[in-house]
């Protein structure tokens, strides 16, 4: 079984840079006296270290279909991270990382 297939952890969220597989931290910003999430930092799910960040609601980026939801976080969209050697895909649901062609449940 390859990297990019194996099982994936839960998104464990972090109030740190995210370290190991699939750890996620929020990044927030005050916007007109409210706190909102505008971003998400994680790790490769498979193992391999790589970063990737993830900014809501920015102009130039596209919208991840992020649910919002700190508990359980879900991006409606696949992702990939591009310098995983393995060059892992899937998707963020419900608070776990689903490698590309399983099932969403």
């Amino acid at each position: 079984m390859s990297a990019h297939r194996t099982a994936s952890p839960n998104a464990r969220i972090v109030a740190r840079t995210p370290v190991h597989p699939g750890e996620v931290a929020f990044y927030c910003e005050n916007v007109e006296g409210l706190e909102a999430v505008c971003g998400l930092a994680t790790r490769c799910p498979c193992g391999c270290g790589a970063e990737r960040f993830f900014w809501f609601g920015a102009a130039d980026e596209p919208d991840w279909g992020f649910n919002y939801d700190l508990a359980r976080p879900s991006m409606a969209k696949e992702v990939g991270f591009p310098n995983c050697p393995h060059a892992w895909r899937g998707r963020l649901t419900h608070g776990r990382w689903l490698p590309r062609g399983t099932r969403r449940g």
